[in-house]
């Protein structure tokens, strides 16, 4: 009996765990930058103090000094202020001098004090911050949002990774994979949407003065542009394409399955339609994710408008028999992934 208990508490702590081992985050080796000379000495709030002087004397920062704040910041106290300086860094030349570490610091600090929504802010305005995810705090984000059940954050995280179209390592990529896939199940906005305004209380009417009416004279008017990658918002779309670009890099079983789902979601249905056409028969694809990819497609308001909708519709049908289902739960398939990726 004590044995089966055992077992059972074993089975517990399997099942409860993260992804990545304790281990894997190093934290003993990165606590210990604290106890280096530089960082001892550094008191945050007058360190932050007279690099604001010094901007305002010099008009710049220097990375090294950007670097120190990020690696000395331990609580919430002085974010925005570290956002400022990263945002007024960004503004200058000296932005591509930033040190590896520095975007390392911040996302490992804001990780740490569970700051997911504004590192998620500052990671998805390049153009303001400049912060950008390596392979590994890629990995430890992924992995604490999971572990956390925030899979709407984790999917954004993926995107923006398909955006820097970098997903790193094999961890990288079954984590993402992961997110999209546990998101999917309970999809939900990535902004949070803005509450209209009130209307005014009736109050008596002024007549407003007409505004003066200013003219300039411009070189030329830009036409609208829109290049499907940077200027992508819908957060269906986002997650169709980085399912289409993950597939670009897995197993055969896999890749099928998550790119007819990614350019459903993505609404690239002529694509979609070429690829399932192309399948052989008896390839291997995951029965979960075309059951998904079906339901998605049959989703879509007004299909009969919309150009090789139905086609790739009925090539799904028709293709469907005549493959390779691997049925089964897709998700313990993108864990042994996960695994895997681990022991290489």
């Amino acid at each position: 009996m004590w044995k089966q208990l055992k077992n059972l508490q074993n089975l517990h702590k399997i099942c409860t765990r993260t992804y990545l081992s304790q281990a894997y985050q190093c934290t003993e080796a990165w606590n210990a930058r604290l106890n280096t000379p530089i960082l001892q000495k550094i008191n945050l709030e007058n360190y932050l103090f007279e690099l604001d002087q010094k901007f305002q004397q010099q008009g710049k920062f220097s990375c090294i000094d950007i670097d120190i704040c990020c690696n000395k910041l331990l609580d919430d106290t002085y974010i925005d202020e570290l956002f400022d300086i990263l945002h007024k860094l960004r503004m200058t030349m000296e932005t591509s001098n930033t040190a590896d570490s520095t975007h390392h610091a911040v996302v490992r600090n804001l990780i740490t004090m569970g700051k997911y929504e504004e590192l998620l802010q500052i990671l998805n305005d390049p153009l303001n911050f400049g912060i950008f995810l390596d392979t590994f705090s890629a990995n430890l984000l992924l992995d604490t949002l999971t572990e956390n059940q925030n899979f709407t954050f984790a999917a954004k995280v993926a995107t923006i990774l398909m955006l820097q179209e970098d997903f790193g390592n094999d961890i990288t990529k079954a984590l993402s994979l992961l997110a999209c896939w546990k998101y999917l199940q309970n999809p939900e906005p990535f902004e949070k949407p803005v509450e209209a305004p009130q209307a005014p209380a009736e109050t008596e009417v002024k007549p407003k003065k007409k505004p003066e009416e200013v003219r300039v004279r411009v070189k030329y008017v830009r036409n609208p542009f829109f290049d499907e990658h940077f200027d992508l918002r819908d957060p269906q779309h986002l997650v169709g394409k980085t399912l289409y670009y993950l597939g670009m890099h897995l197993p055969n079983s896999v890749a099928n399955s998550v790119q007819i789902l990614g350019l459903a979601l993505f609404g690239k249905f002529e694509k979609g339609l070429k690829l399932v056409t192309n399948l052989k028969d008896g390839q291997e694809i995951y029965s979960e994710v075309l059951v998904k990819s079906l339901e998605v497609l049959k989703g879509i308001e007004k299909a009969e408008e919309t150009p090789n909708l139905q086609e790739f519709v009925e090539a799904i049908e028709a293709k469907k028999p005549k493959l390779k289902l691997i049925e089964g739960n897709f998700e313990e398939e993108i864990q042994k992934m996960i695994t895997q990726g681990i022991a290489k």
